[in-house]
């Protein structure tokens, strides 16, 4: 296993879309599609040292992913997602999307990783669209 939730980014960042994704019936609370990706996401915690992971997921209004620590529900965090740009003239250039989420749910998931489910309270395009370094 990678030392870092980042590990398990896979450079292509490939997208493909969820089975099913939009329906809402049943236990599916979902009300929007959701694509699973696998981009990397700083999380900024005041007077703490940024916690990386790796998305698993991405809706229009949040996301799911991987952290090694844990977030209280309801938690306003600051966060950057790395994000391909898909230009056709430079493969590996990324921008940064900056984003305020509440935690909508926290739970433990695998290899001591906690599964952390995110609504996008709002976002903005990092200055200059540079990645997380």
């Amino acid at each position: 296993m990678a030392t870092t939730p980042l590990g398990l980014f896979t450079a292509s960042g490939a997208v493909s879309r969820t089975a099913g994704a939009g329906r809402v019936s049943g236990t599916e609370r979902r009300r929007r599609p959701r694509t699973k990706v696998h981009w990397p996401v700083r999380f900024l915690r005041a007077n703490a040292e940024a916690i990386e992971g790796v998305t698993q997921d991405l809706s229009s209004n949040g996301f799911y992913c991987l952290l090694r620590s844990a977030f209280a529900r309801d938690e306003l965090v600051e966060c950057a997602l790395k994000v391909p740009a898909h230009d056709p003239q430079s493969t590996g250039r990324t921008l940064r999307l900056d984003c305020t989420v509440r935690i909508v749910r926290a739970e433990p998931a695998s290899e001591g990783l906690f599964g952390i489910a995110c609504r996008i309270e709002a976002y903005r395009l990092a200055p200059g669209g540079a990645g997380l370094g």
